[in-house]
C-alpha cells in the first residue's frame, strides 16, 4: 500500500510540471503574436500619417515669404505658349521678303534719287525718283561797270550810276539729291551803265550805254527746308555771255542827243568785246506751289575793252557788275 501511495503522489506531482511546460510555449506564441499585431498596427498608422502629409503637401505647397500660391488654372495659363509679337511677325515677314529678293534681277527698278520735297523712300526701301523740273524767271537788273584807273571814256568813275535793265530766263533743275541740284539756264540779260555830269558848265551831260547779252549760267543749288513755308535756296556758279545788241546814247547840256548802235568786236572803234564771263551767286525762296523769289549778283571777270583799244590813251579795263531781282515758277 505504501508503495502504491508513493507512486500516486509522484504521478500527481509530475502532471502539473508537464502542463506548465506545455503552457510555456503557448504563452510565448501568444506573446509573439501580440507583439507582431502591435507592430503591424504601428506601421499602418505611420503609413496613414505619411499619406496624409503627402496629400497636404500636394494640395498646399509651401511658399517662401510673401509669395502667393498660384492656382492650377493660372499654372495652366502660364504654361500655354505666348503668341508671336508684331515685331517678330514683321521680322519674319521681312526675312521672307529679303529671301525673295536675294536674286538682284528680281529687285524693283526704282531710282536712287530722293523726292523734291522730303527725299522720302518708297515701300521697298529705295529712294523715289525726282524728275527734272523746268522753270521760268524774269525780273529787274541794276548794272554798272567796275572801272580800273578811275575813269571811263575820260569821265570820272564817281559820276557813274546803276542802269536799270531786265532779265528773263528759262532754267532746268537737275536734282542730284533731296537738297542738291545743278541748274543750267539760258537767259537774256540787259547790262550797261550810265554817267551823268552836272558840276562843270559847258561839259555837263549824260552818257548811257546798254547791251543785251545771251547768257548761259550753270549754278549749283543747295536747298534748305523751311517747314511748311517753303524752301530756302542758295546758288552759285559760272556764266558765259555773248553780246547780241546794244545802244549808246549821249545827251549834251544843251539838250542835243546822239545815239548809235553798240558794236561788239576787237577793233578800236568797237565798244565791247563779243564774249563776257564771270561768276554769279544768289539767294531764293521757293514756295510749295513752285513760285519763287530770287536775288543775285553777277561778278564779271572779262575785260570788255576791245583788244585794239586796251593800250590806247585813256582806255581802262572795265567789266560788268549786276544786281538782279526776279520772280520765277518751276513746273
Amino acid at each position: 500500500m505504501k508503495q502504491i501511495f508513493l507512486a500516486t503522489a509522484l504521478l500527481l506531482l509530475t502532471i502539473p510540471s508537464v502542463n506548465a511546460q506545455a503552457q510555456k510555449p503557448t504563452a510565448k506564441k501568444k506573446h509573439s503574436e501580440s507583439k507582431t499585431a502591435s507592430s503591424s498596427a504601428s506601421k499602418q498608422t505611420k503609413t496613414k500619417n505619411t499619406g496624409a502629409t503627402t496629400r497636404k503637401q500636394v494640395t498646399r505647397p509651401k511658399t517662401n515669404g510673401n509669395a502667393k500660391t498660384s492656382s492650377p488654372a493660372k499654372n495652366n495659363a502660364a504654361a500655354k505658349p505666348k503668341p508671336a509679337s508684331s515685331s517678330q511677325s514683321s521680322s519674319s515677314t521681312t526675312s521672307r521678303r529679303q529671301g525673295a529678293y536675294s536674286d538682284r534681277s528680281l529687285l524693283p527698278q526704282s531710282s536712287t534719287k530722293a523726292t523734291a520735297s522730303s527725299g522720302s523712300k518708297s515701300a521697298n526701301g529705295f529712294l523715289k525718283k525726282r524728275p527734272p523740273r523746268f522753270g521760268i524767271r524774269a525780273g529787274l537788273n541794276l548794272s554798272r561797270f567796275a572801272v580800273e584807273g578811275g575813269s571811263f571814256n575820260g569821265v570820272d568813275d564817281d559820276y557813274q550810276s546803276y542802269l536799270p535793265g531786265f532779265n528773263a530766263s528759262i532754267f532746268l533743275n537737275l536734282n542730284i539729291s533731296d537738297r542738291f541740284a545743278v541748274q543750267p539756264a539760258i537767259s537774256l540779260q540787259g547790262k550797261g551803265t550810265q554817267l551823268k555830269r552836272t558840276d562843270l558848265p559847258g561839259e555837263n551831260g549824260s552818257f548811257k550805254i546798254s547791251a543785251l547779252w545771251l547768257e548761259v549760267p550753270v549754278n549749283a543749288v543747295y536747298s534748305i527746308p523751311a517747314g511748311q513755308a517753303g524752301t530756302l535756296m542758295i546758288n552759285a556758279g559760272p556764266y558765259v555771255s555773248y553780246g547780241l545788241s546794244g545802244k549808246l546814247r549821249i545827251e549834251t547840256e544843251s539838250g542835243a542827243t546822239e545815239s548809235a548802235d553798240v558794236r561788239f568786236g576787237s577793233a578800236a572803234t568797237d565798244q565791247f568785246t563779243k564774249l563776257d564771263f564771270g561768276l554769279n551767286g544768289g539767294l531764293g525762296f521757293r514756295l510749295d506751289n513752285g513760285a519763287s523769289l530770287n536775288a543775285g549778283y553777277g561778278f564779271g571777270l572779262a575785260d570788255l575793252t576791245p583788244k585794239d583799244r586796251r593800250n590806247a590813251n585813256g582806255a581802262n579795263k572795265y567789266s560788268n557788275r549786276v544786281i538782279s531781282f526776279s520772280i520765277g515758277y518751276a513746273f
